[in-house]
């Protein structure tokens, strides 16, 4: 229904405040119709709306991690926040990186993602830090190492046995 411009002079006569009253009524009845309509049909779209951002959603199907050699698989999954079967984000991923990062268990970490018919499999390649081992090399060092430790425990059963003092142990360790 459409205003056709007339205007009704104000009045004190009970005519034109019927009118007015009447068309008042019945632009109050189309608003509120159509009002009703438009929040009916958002209703009903309402699922066809949130179904495909539900299909839209990228799940983490699977965790594979590469190179760990001392460190268990289960520990590196277990310092991620990201599981299998998590909404894959980026944020996350970026959180799991820095989490294995600050163990200082590596010194190169990358999280790479292939995608599958469940979701994103994600390949975390890790290269551990070495061990420091200073083993001798030469025959000389190795033996010097082994006359250093009988002497060590040479002394340390004479303190046991008879309450000799620390001097020997001290002049060893030097």
């Amino acid at each position: 229904m459409q205003w056709d411009g007339t205007v009704i002079p104000a009045s004190d006569s009970q005519q034109h405040k019927d009118c007015l009253l009447a068309n008042t009524g019945r632009l109050r009845a189309f608003s509120l119709s159509r009002i009703l309509a438009a929040l009916f049909s958002v209703l009903l779209l309402l699922p066809c709306l949130t179904v495909p951002a539900q299909a839209q959603q990228e799940l983490v199907a699977e965790i594979d991690v590469h190179g760990n050699r001392r460190i268990p698989t289960d520990t590196i999954k277990s310092r991620m926040f990201t599981k299998a079967g998590d909404v894959y984000d980026q944020n996350s991923i970026e959180r799991d990186f820095n989490s294995l990062w600050n163990t200082g268990y590596f010194q190169d970490i990358r999280i790479e993602r292939e995608p599958s018919a469940k979701g994103w499999i994600l390949h975390v390649y890790v290269k551990e830090k070495p061990t420091i081992r200073s083993t001798p090399t030469s025959v000389g060092e190795q033996l010097n190492l082994l006359r250093r430790a009988t002497l060590l425990l040479g002394c340390m059963i004479l303190q046991q046995l008879f309450n000799v003092g620390a001097e020997c142990t001290s002049i060893l360790l030097s």
